[in-house]
This record gives C-alpha cells, structure tokens and sequence, in this order.
C-alpha cells in the first residue's frame, strides 16, 4: 500500500483485530419493522466499545435510504428523504446534513463490508432502536411503521414520557453527556413515578433485566433523610445513574451516552 504511513496502518490492523474478536463472540440478530434483516456473508457483531456495528447496505435497504461508496476517500453516504449522512471510515464523527455529530465508536471495513455502529445510522434516520439483551436482539422501527405516541405521552430524545407526573424530567444536555434525566419526588406517590420511569426506559431500550434492577435500586429511598451510593448501571452503550443524598427529597436517575 504506497503512500500510507505506517501508524496509520498499525492503527488499520488493531480496528481489525479487534472486530474480529468481537465478532467472535456472538452474532447480533437485527430487526427492522419486524422482518429479520438477512446478512448472507458478514453478520453483526458487538465491537471493542459496546457498539453493535452492521453492514450498512442490508440495513438502509431495509430502512427504504440509499448508500453510497468512495473507496478512494473510504467515504459512505447515506440518504433518505430530507437527511443525508457522510461518513468516513475509521472516523468518529459523521456529517448530517452538513453538521458535524460525534459518536464513541468507528465505522470499520471488515471482510470486504463496511460496518457503521447501528445505533447512529438509525437514529439519525428518525427510527427508534430497542435491545433485547437477552436474546442479543435489535428491533428498529422506522417513521413509517411506529406505533403513534398515546395522548397524554411525548417523545422525549427517543423515551416516552407521560406529559403528565409528579416526576421532574429533564432532556438532553450535551455539555454533561445526558440524553435525559428522571427526579422522582418521595413526597409523592413512590410506585406511580417508578412504574413512569420503568414505561420510559423500556421505550428506548426494551424489555430488560437492567431496567429492573434501576427500579429496584431506585425504590430504596422512602423518606427524605435516607440516602444511598449513586450506583452505576449500563445497558446497550448506555450508563444510568442512581443515587440520592440525605436530606434530598429526589431520587436522581440519569441516563447517559457512554
């Protein structure tokens, strides 16, 4: 390979090896509008940063967007209707619609297919993604086949939330890396806040057993002057955090990017 630098190629040969350790240990199911994506020759895989990545082409057929390739730039594009990703292989930003938007892991070339990390590419897409850890399932459902938001529910960052709670919710805030943040007030109905925030979580990531034990950890605190650790858990690229403090009527659960 004349005129590649040397780092560079090290650097090529680590994402590789990594991908393929990731994808050593299991494969990734994918559905979209539930029909299972068929992958004839490179299956998803989990890579080295929690990221599932797929390749791209099966997946925006599937979504109804169209893809791209310049193998002299290693640049990927990918359109439908009014929005339109570029992304550039080994880099951790992608333009959409012109701006710039970052993301923690690579789009990687493995076996001849490019991999971008599933997530993104969805969402900026304006479907919503859930995981099934369990079954190492993701179900995307585009703009076209989601189920509409019930009346007195919003979207809020890709979780639905009641419009109505004794909750204080709060959005996303790029500059602490959160994609929303839950208050649960114990000066009112515990259970009630709980099973809205168990509503919530699970419209974005699905039924999970992490969830569970969110609600759990969070169910600590009844009263005012108890306090527990903010315990860390994640799930599906995510971290949520639950902690409270002595004298603290909220129980503060935030959810962030990892």
């Amino acid at each position: 390979m004349f005129g590649i630098k040397k780092p560079a190629l090290i650097v090529l040969a680590v994402l590789v090896l990594l991908a393929a350790t990731a994808a050593a240990a299991g494969g990734v199911n994918v559905y979209v509008d539930d029909n299972k994506v068929s992958f004839p020759d490179q299956q998803p895989f989990i890579d080295e940063n929690a990221r599932t990545l797929v390749p791209i082409r099966f997946i925006a057929e599937e979504m109804g967007a169209d893809v791209g390739w310049n193998g002299d730039t290693e640049l990927v594009t990918i359109e439908k209707k009014d929005v339109l990703i570029k992304l550039t292989i080994g880099e951790q930003k992608a333009q959409v619609n012109g701006a710039w938007k970052t993301f923690d892991t690579q789009a990687i070339l493995y076996n001849a297919r490019t991999m971008v990390p599933l997530r993104f590419i969805s969402e900026t897409l304006e479907a919503a993604v859930e995981w099934d850890d369990n079954t190492r399932t993701v179900y995307i459902k585009t703009d076209g086949n989601e189920n509409p938001v019930e009346p007195g529910y919003k979207v809020i960052n890709g979780f639905t939330v009641p419009e109505e709670t004794d909750m204080v919710i709060d959005g996303q805030n790029i500059q602490v890396n959160r994609e929303i943040a839950f208050r649960i007030d114990v000066g009112f109905p515990m259970q009630a806040q709980l099973n809205q925030m168990k509503t919530a979580l699970e419209s974005k990531f699905g039924s999970n057993s992490i969830i569970n034990e969110v609600v759990s950890y969070a169910s600590q605190k009844t009263d005012r002057v108890q306090t527990f650790e903010t315990k860390y858990f994640y799930i599906d690229g995510y971290r949520i955090d639950v902690g409270t403090s002595a004298g603290n009527y909220y129980i503060s659960i935030l959810v962030r990017k990892q």
